[in-house]
């Protein structure tokens, strides 16, 4: 059986200070750390060793997924690609401000009704009014 396992990276430092990130390239936070080994954990219990894995060049997105590996015991043995197509929506000049004072500064109509939720903090709500849109499909990033 095959399968595909999506995982976003662990929380990072500017994830943890609720600051839009984007392509910055920061670290994952000790917290980051441990989800991603949960995340581990969670793979290995359903005895899943992936041959082939796909990354963004973000560090925090790496480092996940290296946790991960080396916690199902298969980091030497797994195919890494990476590809910019995954990394993080570019956030322009919002690349850096805080999230909250940046709605309270520019008006709300500016934002998705999801977005808006979820920058004053409720992540619940603001995922169930999301409608997921792929950029690319699989078969874009893989050559």
């Amino acid at each position: 059986m095959n399968r595909l396992i999506l995982i976003r990276h662990g929380q990072s430092v500017w994830n943890a200070q609720n600051i839009f990130t984007g392509w910055v390239d920061v670290e994952l936070t000790s917290k980051g750390e441990q989800e991603a080994k949960l995340s581990g954990e969670l793979i290995k219990d359903i005895n899943f060793k992936p041959k082939v894995c796909f990354t963004s060049y973000l560090k925090r997105a790496k480092d996940t997924l290296d946790i991960i590996l080396k916690e199902i015991n298969v980091h030497d043995s797994t195919s890494i690609n990476y590809s910019w197509q995954l990394n993080e929506r570019h956030y322009g000049s919002l690349q850096g401000l805080n999230k909250k004072e940046t709605l309270i500064k520019i008006d709300k109509k500016y934002f998705r009704p999801n977005e808006v939720e979820y920058l004053k903090g409720d992540a619940s709500k603001a995922f169930k009014e999301l409608k997921f849109k792929p950029k690319y499909s699989f078969n874009d990033l893989v050559e």
